[in-house]
């Protein structure tokens, strides 16, 4: 998985804040994607630790 940031520091999205991304330390990630591929898109969930970190609805 892609998790882009962008030169501020943010999340690119989908992403998680580089602040959530703790070192030394076991991290789950994981993501969903629901909807079409067109233009309008779908929504991707993005989890850290079972909590949703990021929601991005469109393309």
């Amino acid at each position: 998985m892609d998790l882009p940031l962008t030169p501020a520091g943010h999340a690119a999205r989908p992403g998680i804040p580089q602040a959530a991304l703790t070192t030394n330390r076991w991290l789950h990630v994981a993501a969903t994607y629901s909807g079409n591929a067109g233009l309008a898109g779908g929504q991707t969930v993005t989890y850290l630790d079972g909590q949703a970190a990021d929601i991005h609805v469109g393309h």
